[in-house]
């Protein structure tokens, strides 16, 4: 965990490497797959980004951020994170490969 502008912050970097199965816009040529890419990078980063809103607001920690700060930093308790979560930036970077493609009609 690191800490902006005083504020705990914490970095995910999601890696994915997928396969595109059926494409019906014709012949997916690179250009097609780096816009796959990008506009699913985009989707996953936001759609985390809300679920993690809605677990802040929830005040539940299903990801385990907690587990993992408390296992790498010597001195932090359960109810000082309970706190520092609802303050806690989390930013979400995804990274879509796409490395092989299917079907294409």
């Amino acid at each position: 965990m690191t800490y902006v502008k005083e504020k705990p912050a914490i970095e995910i970097e999601l890696t994915i490497k997928g396969h595109v199965r059926e494409y019906s816009k014709g012949k997916i040529t690179p250009k097609d797959i780096k816009k796959l890419e990008s506009a699913m990078e985009k989707e996953i980063e936001k759609e985390s980004s809300v679920l993690i809103e809605q677990f802040k607001e929830l005040e539940v920690d299903p990801v385990g951020f907690g587990e993992f700060i408390k296992s790498r930093s010597r001195g932090e308790k359960k109810s000082d994170w309970t706190k520092e979560y609802l303050q806690t930036e989390i930013n979400v970077k995804a990274d879509v490969t796409i490395i092989e493609t299917g079907v294409v009609e």
